[in-house]
């Protein structure tokens, strides 16, 4: 069975790449890359593995509803 994590992060992705590079041949892929800071480095390195991201605003976090639907539709 494969498995697909999204991952948030909002500064320059080191832990983020860390984890592709973990999970690389394994049953577990990161499939989505969620940031609020639409400058962070994380976004260089989503584009890099050809990872989907996407920028959210404080409002789409916490309003909730939309963020989760885009979620649910993508099977998170």
């Amino acid at each position: 069975m494969q498995y697909k994590i999204a991952i948030f992060a909002s500064g320059t992705g080191t832990n983020t790449a860390n984890l592709i590079e973990r999970y690389k041949n394994s049953n577990i892929s990161v499939g989505l890359i969620v940031t609020n800071n639409p400058k962070a480095g994380v976004i260089d390195i989503a584009v890099k593995h050809e990872i989907p991201f996407r920028i959210i605003t404080k409002e789409d976090f916490i309003q909730g509803s939309a963020f989760h639907k885009f979620l649910r539709e993508e099977n998170y």
